[in-house]
């Protein structure tokens, strides 16, 4: 089963919304009328994928956890490959990739 585009988009949107928010703003500080009008939708919109901000914050976490377990569960882990440098790389290009989105949530 794919995922409609549209709702791949505005994921995305709501995903940069709160990031640029967070940008001036304590999380406790953001309403979820401001995260509608930075992701140029409609509450209502938010509101049918989200009961509340708190649920988009942990989807946003549970996003963060997965970006670092897709990349660690392709690689090998045998006493033959096993490779700490390869890990490490891996996992700071990851990071470089999507700094802003670490920076604000890795500090919670």
């Amino acid at each position: 089963m794919t995922i409609d585009r549209r709702i791949l988009k505005t994921k995305e949107a709501k995903r940069k919304a709160l990031i640029n928010l967070l940008d001036n703003n304590e999380i406790e500080n953001i309403s979820v009328t401001e995260i509608a009008q930075e992701a140029d939708i409609t509450r209502k919109t938010f509101y049918t994928y989200y009961d509340s901000y708190e649920k988009l914050i942990d989807e946003l976490e549970n996003d963060l956890i997965e970006m670092f377990e897709k990349p660690i569960n392709k690689m090998e882990f045998s006493e033959s490959t096993f490779n700490p440098q390869l890990i490490f790389e891996t996992l700071t290009d990851l990071v470089r990739e999507n700094l802003e989105f670490y920076q604000h949530f890795m500090l919670w």
